[in-house]
């Protein structure tokens, strides 16, 4: 039950974090110093979270990256289908939150 709490408040410090950091990155810039793309910050932080990923299916499979990539990614399109409408849905979120925190 404590691990469930701690998982919690770490969520919310980091999204905490995360707000502030990108509205300090998009109002607090250099005079004449064009402001970078919401889209490409998107793109770095999901490839990222990407790798980070990646790294802890290894890590839990043993080693057996590519057999858990085929087991569940490859023998179970329809999950993945399920899991692509969130997917969509969130990189949607971030790219309107940076907009909203620019203004």
């Amino acid at each position: 039950k404590l691990i469930k709490y701690a998982a919690l408040l770490l969520l919310v410090a980091q999204m905490v974090g995360l707000v502030l950091l990108m509205r300090y990155s998009r109002t607090h810039r250099p005079p004449n110093q064009p402001m970078y793309l919401s889209s490409a910050a998107v793109f770095v932080m999901e490839c990222m979270k990407f790798f980070i990923c990646c790294a802890v299916i290894t890590y839990q499979s043993g080693g057996d990256f590519l057999g858990e990539m085929n087991r569940n990614v490859v023998q179970a399109p329809m999950e993945m289908l399920k899991l692509c409408v969130p997917s969509l849905l969130y990189t949607i979120q971030n790219n309107l939150l940076y907009l909203a925190l620019s203004y």
